[in-house]
């Protein structure tokens, strides 16, 4: 699995006032974001967006299955190593500590010297021309 170790981001924005939903946002393909409202997405018990990882790249897309709920865990201390292998280097600062950053952002690929990030304009390409799968949440990738 080439794919083996990587980390694809999920991001659920809630109200801290209501408790409510707001947003869903995840990978959808090779780190570019789908997001949508919250009532667009299918919903474990009105809190949970229903996801599956599609195989082999570990990207997301929504589905109306019943899947499994993990516990959340503090990831304070595993994260660094989770950016070995220059990860850190691809990876826009603060895009999965800071969730409030990637709100406007349509990737989590960091940005080059110049203002974008020439890897998520090739991602893009690839996306548009069909090649692998791409996820949907939403119902829009």
């Amino acid at each position: 699995d080439s794919h083996f170790g990587d980390h694809e981001p999920v991001l659920v924005f809630v109200d801290s006032a209501s408790g409510e939903l707001g947003r869903v946002a995840a990978s959808v393909y090779h780190w570019s974001k789908g997001q949508a409202p919250a009532e667009q997405v299918p919903l474990y018990d009105g809190t949970h967006p229903k996801l599956r990882v599609i195989d082999p790249w570990h990207h997301y897309t929504e589905t109306t299955e019943d899947g499994v709920l993990e516990p959340v865990e503090d990831l304070s201390d595993v994260y660094q190593s989770w950016l070995d292998n220059g990860l850190e280097d691809d990876l826009h600062p603060g895009a999965n500590t800071d969730p409030w950053r990637m709100r406007t952002r349509g990737h989590w690929w960091r940005d080059a010297a110049f203002g974008f990030s020439p890897t998520a304009v090739q991602i893009g390409a690839a996306r548009r021309l069909g090649f692998g799968v791409a996820g949907t949440i939403g119902g829009s990738t």
